[in-house]
């Protein structure tokens, strides 16, 4: 695996995980819009024909797919998780810590710059130094 082929892994990773989220929202949205139905009580009063369930039901199937998705993103992030942290054991202690916050925290290089009190180029070279690390070159 080139160095080109392991960075483009670790910022799919970043997709995935971002892709996870809005997925999340999604179902939050769609389960709180199903929540806020309820039910009408008819008892007392005279009924000639019901409404149609199809608004209901279209949702419930929209969140059936979404959380199916939602499983099958989460094995393929769970899988990329699994091969990124396999490969960071060639890394320093600090070259990892970088690593997880860049990529799996999420971080920007400003934060990561603060955070690890650099100047504006060394972590994007103590990352790039890992991720030759991590590929096969």
């Amino acid at each position: 695996m080139t160095f080109d082929e392991m960075k483009g892994i670790l910022e799919e990773y970043i997709d995935t995980k971002k892709y996870l989220k809005a997925q999340e929202r999604r179902i939050a949205e769609l389960r709180a819009k199903i929540d806020g139905l309820s039910a009408v009580d008819y008892s007392h009063e005279k009924v000639i024909a019901s409404a149609s369930n199809s608004y209901v039901e279209g949702i419930i199937l929209r969140l059936i797919e979404l959380e199916e998705d939602l499983s099958k993103t989460m094995a393929k992030m769970f899988a990329e998780e699994d091969m990124i942290a396999e490969r960071m054991k060639e890394c320093t202690q600090l070259e990892q810590a970088m690593l997880i916050d860049r990529y799996m925290n999420q971080w920007s290089w400003k934060k990561i710059q603060k955070h690890y009190h650099y100047a504006q180029r060394m972590p994007h070279y103590i990352v790039n130094k890992a991720i030759k690390k991590m590929s096969d070159e």
